[in-house]
């Protein structure tokens, strides 16, 4: 549906350019910020998640694990949330982290680093642990990254290795 759309008393042209759609799937011209009207509809983006890691890579059951990744959303959207997932050496999910991990105040179009530190304690199993990452953008986005460039639950992201 092309036309026009009102907004901050504006008529804006909805046909020509931009990160809207309209029902059609014709690019829309929108001034407007947020959601529009029916007529033409804001695209809103996934984030990404890149650059994971966790140090140090190999350690004692006792060591406190740096994880980390980084957010970046083109939309510009704060993260609603950023999860660690921890597997033990058998692939089981042993530890997971909603909303903890702290990420850095700033500009999510140029990327920031969310961190959480992780003490695995004595009854933890030693051997090669794996992790990855969901996230969120508040818009019914939600990402897992699990350090591949293949799909979803796919081999996870690989470290540390914990000994005794």
């Amino acid at each position: 549906v092309q036309g026009d759309e009102v907004c901050d008393s504006d008529s804006v042209d909805c046909s020509t350019l931009g990160d809207y759609k309209s029902g059609t799937e014709a690019p829309c011209l929108s001034n407007c910020s947020g959601y529009n009207t029916s007529e033409c509809i804001k695209i809103n983006h996934a984030p990404v998640l890149s650059d994971a890691s966790v140090t140090p890579k190999y350690g004692a059951i006792d060591e406190n694990y740096l994880y980390k990744v980084t957010y970046t959303d083109v939309d510009g959207d704060q993260p609603s949330r950023v999860e660690l997932h921890i597997l033990n050496p058998k692939g089981e999910e042993v530890f997971f982290f909603d909303n903890l991990m702290s990420c850095d105040k700033g500009d999510p179009v140029k990327g920031l680093s969310c961190s959480l530190d992780h003490f695995f304690g004595r009854n933890s199993n030693t051997g090669s642990y794996s992790y990855y990452f969901i996230a969120g953008d508040g818009h019914h986005n939600i990402v897992e990254y699990h350090c591949k460039d293949i799909p979803s639950r796919a081999p996870n992201c690989e470290g540390p290795t914990v000994t005794s």
